[in-house]
C-alpha cells in the first residue's frame, strides 16, 4: 500500500511518522510544503519513509503526479497543497483529513469569525481598520482555495482533530462531508507532556501561548486586574504571531497590570523558558477553540490550576473525562488558587491523559486507521 502524507515541516509529523512506519513499514512518502526546495528537512520523517519537498508554485505543480498512484492520502492540516492533492488522487484513494484547528475554525472570510471576545474583537477591528481593505488578488485567491478545499471535503473518508469534539465543528463548517470519524494523535503523554517543568512551585500566572487574536488576552488582563497581585507576575508568551496585536496587548497588558504584567517577546533558551513556566501555578487559555493543546495537557500533567472558557470544546473534552479544570468565569468570582494541585487531584488528572494520549492508545489509532483501509480495499 502507498501512503502519501502531506504536511509542513513540524515536529508533530515527525512523531507521527514513527507511528505509521511501525505501522506501514516502507509504504509512506511524505510531500512537505513548508521545506526548501532542496530538501533540506528540519524534521525528516522516520525509518524508510520518503520525504520530498513540493514547496512553492513548482512544488505545487508536481503533487498531483506524487498522489496518482496514491492508495491513502493523509492531508496534515488543510491547505490549498492538500486540497490539490485530494482532488488528484485517484478514485478509490482512501483520504484522511487530519485537521488542526485553523481549516476548519472560523468561516471562509474570517478564521476568527465567532472566536473573539468583546474586548478582544474591538481591539483587532481597529487593527484592521488601519490595513485597509484587502487587494482584490487576495480575494479572488481565497475564493479560489476555498472552492478547492470544500471539494476536497467532499471527497474525505476520514476526519480526526486533537479531540473528538472539534468534530461538530468540522461538520457544521463543510456540510460537504459524509465520511466518519477516526482519532489520530500528535503526541503521546511519554514524549510531550511529561517531558515539561514541573509547576505549582511558585505563584505566578501563564496567560495565552502566541501573540494571536484567538487568545483573548484583554478580557483575561480585565479579570486578573481585580485581584490582589502582589508577588505574582502575569508571564504572557508572545515571541510569534501577529507583531501589530502583540503590541497592543502589550500597551494594554501594562495599563491594566503594572508591574505584574511581564510579556515574553523574544524566544527564550529551552532551559530558561522551561524555568519560567515552573514558576506559574496558574495557566489560563481564553480561547473559543481547540488550540494551545500541547500547553495545556503539559500544565495539566504538570499540576497547574488550569483555567478555560467554557465555550471551549477542549473544557468540555477534559470535563467530561472527569479532569480537574477550571471555568475562566471563576477568575471573577474566586480568588486565584494558591500552590499546585492536590496530589490526589494530580494522579486523576495524569490518567485522564494517559487514556486519551497514552503510547499504546496513540499507536492502536493508527492501526485501526490503516485496518480500515486495507479492509475497505481489499474486502473479505
Amino acid at each position: 500500500m502507498k501512503i502519501v502524507h502531506i504536511g509542513p515541516d513540524s515536529q508533530f509529523i515527525q512523531f507521527l511518522s514513527r507511528v505509521f512506519e511501525e505501522q506501514a513499514p516502507g509504504e509512506n512518502l511524505y510531500l512537505v510544503t513548508g521545506a526548501s526546495p532542496a530538501g533540506d528537512f528540519r524534521y525528516p520523517a522516520h525509518g524508510n519513509a520518503t520525504s520530498i519537498s513540493v514547496g512553492g508554485k513548482v512544488g505545487l505543480a508536481t503533487i498531483p503526479l506524487h498522489v496518482r498512484s496514491a492508495d491513502m492520502v493523509v492531508a496534515h492540516g488543510m491547505n490549498a497543497y492538500a486540497a490539490v492533492a485530494f482532488n488528484f488522487a485517484p478514485r478509490n484513494s482512501v483520504r484522511i483529513w487530519s485537521g488542526w484547528g485553523f481549516d476548519y475554525y472560523g468561516n471562509n472570510d474570517d478564521p476568527h469569525a465567532g472566536l473573539l471576545k468583546s474586548a478582544t474583537l474591538s481591539l483587532v477591528k481597529g487593527q484592521r481598520s488601519n490595513e485597509g481593505k484587502s487587494p482584490r488578488v487576495k480575494r479572488v485567491a481565497r475564493k479560489i482555495v476555498t472552492s478547492i478545499v470544500e471539494k476536497a471535503a467532499g471527497k474525505t473518508d476520514y476526519f480526526s482533530a486533537p479531540i473528538p469534539s472539534d468534530f461538530n465543528v468540522f461538520r457544521r463548517r463543510y456540510v460537504e462531508f459524509s465520511g466518519e470519524y477516526s482519532q489520530l494523535n500528535y503526541g503521546d503523554v511519554s514524549e510531550t507532556f511529561s517531558i515539561g517543568p514541573k509547576m505549582g512551585g511558585g505563584c505566578n500566572i501563564l496567560v495565552g501561548n502566541s501573540a494571536s487574536a484567538p487568545n483573548n488576552h484583554l478580557e483575561v488582563f480585565q479579570a486578573l486586574s481585580k485581584h490582589d497581585l502582589a508577588g505574582r507576575k502575569i508571564i504572557v508568551p508572545l515571541s510569534y504571531g501577529d507583531s501589530d496585536y502583540r503590541g497592543r496587548v502589550v500597551n494594554s497588558g501594562r495599563a491594566l497590570l503594572g508591574e505584574a504584567f511581564q510579556p515574553l517577546i523574544d524566544f527564550l533558551p529551552l532551559k530558561e523558558y522551561s524555568s519560567v513556566l515552573a514558576s506559574c501555578n496558574v495557566v489560563i487559555m481564553n480561547h473559543l477553540r481547540q488550540q494551545a493543546l500541547g500547553n495545556i495537557g503539559a500544565a495539566i500533567f504538570n499540576g497547574a490550576h488550569v483555567f478555560l472558557d467554557p465555550s471551549n470544546p477542549v473544557y468540555g473534552f477534559f470535563k467530561g473525562r472527569g479532569a480537574i479544570v477550571y471555568p475562566t468565569d471563576d477568575l471573577m468570582t474566586h480568588p486565584l488558587p494558591v500552590g499546585s494541585l492536590p496530589d490526589s487531584s494530580l494522579a486523576l488528572n495524569r490518567a485522564v491523559l494517559e487514556g486519551f494520549w497514552g503510547r499504546d492508545q496513540v499507536r492502536a489509532n493508527v492501526e485501526h486507521l490503516i485496518a480500515k483501509v486495507r479492509e475497505r480495499r481489499c474486502p473479505k
